[in-house]
């Protein structure tokens, strides 16, 4: 949708959710603003009764006659990899760093950026994150990490915890702190900025995820569902 020369994204509500995922998305985009990554802007609009959240486009904007598209590449293209079961081995955020490294204008700023959406990701248990997304953007000729719009918890059940969708360290795909601090490297970090960066987050959203969740209108009961997969 376009408000006052500006495109959004809407995305509506499913069916069969554990929680209302839609404040909850706006909710952990906030969070992660907060913890000072890069994401989109987002609101939440009421449309025939039910929450829907719109997302800010990043790869248009207004030039006085029209809007300019920006260019975007996927991590399935950077990685050079696809949608298939046998594909899934090469999906990982270490072979992305790389790439991101080759790939940018500003490499140490992204993938320290990059390193950071790790940390929040396994801090929230977003553990359905994949190389779908769009993960690079050129407004002008230089590539940049394209702002991350779609970090969201996965629904655990209590006292479970999963593996990410993708590799994150030496030892595979488990989120667990020394795997991830493991992989630091990769990002050109060297471990101890690697554990300030992690520490910093892992606190933030472990202080502030549940005001976060409230004051974007998600209720008790979701709050405790969410709590299964942030609340550790």
């Amino acid at each position: 949708m376009e408000d006052d020369r500006t495109l959004w994204i809407a995305k509506f509500p499913q069916d069969g959710m554990t929680w209302n995922q839609t404040r909850v998305r706006h909710a952990t985009l906030q969070l992660a603003r907060n913890c000072g990554l890069d994401v989109v802007p987002s609101r939440i609009e009421i449309v025939r009764g039910e929450d829907v959240l719109l997302v800010r486009r990043y790869d248009r904007a207004w030039v006085g006659d029209g809007y300019a598209c920006s260019r975007l590449i996927s991590g399935f293209t950077l990685l050079g990899t696809g949608d298939t079961p046998t594909a899934e081995h090469d999906w990982s955020y270490l072979t992305l760093a790389d790439q991101v490294r080759r790939a940018s204008s500003h490499p140490r700023e992204d993938l320290r950026e990059l390193f950071g959406r790790l940390c929040f990701n396994a801090a929230i248990s977003y553990l359905t994150d994949d190389p779908r997304h769009p993960i690079m953007v050129a407004k002008g000729t230089g590539w940049r990490l394209a702002p991350a719009s779609s970090p969201a918890p996965t629904p655990l059940a209590e006292g479970k915890r999963g593996d990410f969708t993708m590799i994150c360290g030496p030892a595979g795909r488990s989120p667990n702190r020394e795997n991830i601090l493991a992989g630091a490297g990769r990002f050109l970090l060297d471990r101890a900025a690697a554990e300030a960066i992690l520490d910093r987050i892992s606190g933030i959203v472990q202080s502030s995820w549940y005001d976060a969740m409230r004051s974007s209108g998600v209720s008790v009961n979701d709050c405790d569902l969410v709590g299964r997969s942030i609340g550790r």
